[in-house]
């Protein structure tokens, strides 16, 4: 059985093999490999769910949309770093890639956006919330959907489509998952900061 064409149920085995965390909810997977059904990308210092604190290292709150609060957490997503087992995907200009993720326990909150979005560098480290307005959203949907979820409960595995800029240069690039969980008034949203290394579209010669 298939969640829709594209991607098989068997997104299910990538993510379940990881322990069951409840916690805010981050991507586990940024590039997730439809034919081998395997992921082959990450967010930066992913170390898997099992042999991790997940919901201290891998979550990071935003809240009231402060203009100034750090994009990435500081401590684990500042700089370009990756686990040998977890390591950076490649994609390339144009290229339609998935991203995973668990819903930790939301399921209330189907409704709220997912949003991905790119910058056309690999120094986002420093990049302030106000500068999500400086990149460009490649990839937007709602956090649960029948039709890109192995469920409707609230351990179900999700998943979204993001596409690579037509003119996205070569070599590493950075993208940010942001979610609007916003159960505070005053806005709450969470973000996973990774890379993608870009490779040139190599034209065949006449």
């Amino acid at each position: 059985m298939l969640l829709d064409k594209q991607v098989p149920l068997a997104l299910v085995g990538v993510l379940t093999l990881l322990s069951v965390t409840l916690g805010h909810s981050w991507t586990d997977c940024t590039k997730y490999n439809t034919d081998t059904k395997k992921c082959e990308g990450h967010m930066r210092l992913y170390n898997g769910r099992g042999t991790a604190p997940a919901d201290d290292w891998y979550t990071h709150k935003l809240e009231a949309r402060p203009a100034n609060a750090l994009l990435c957490d500081p401590k684990r997503q500042a700089s370009l770093k990756y686990y040998a087992k977890f390591k950076i995907g490649s994609s390339y200009p144009g290229g339609t890639n998935h991203v995973l993720y668990r819903v930790n326990g939301h399921q209330a909150f189907a409704n709220t956006k997912v949003k991905v979005v790119y910058f056309a560098t690999d120094d986002i480290g420093k990049l302030k919330y106000a500068d999500l307005k400086k990149g460009q959203t490649v990839g937007e949907f709602t956090f649960m959907d029948k039709t890109r979820c192995d469920g409707n409960k609230d351990d179900s595995n999700c998943w979204g489509s993001y596409t690579v800029p037509e003119n996205a240069p070569a070599g590493p690039k950075s993208f940010v998952w942001i979610w609007a969980f916003d159960q505070n008034p005053a806005g709450e949203e969470y973000s996973s900061c990774f890379d993608l290394i870009i490779n040139p579209i190599v034209k065949a010669k006449l």
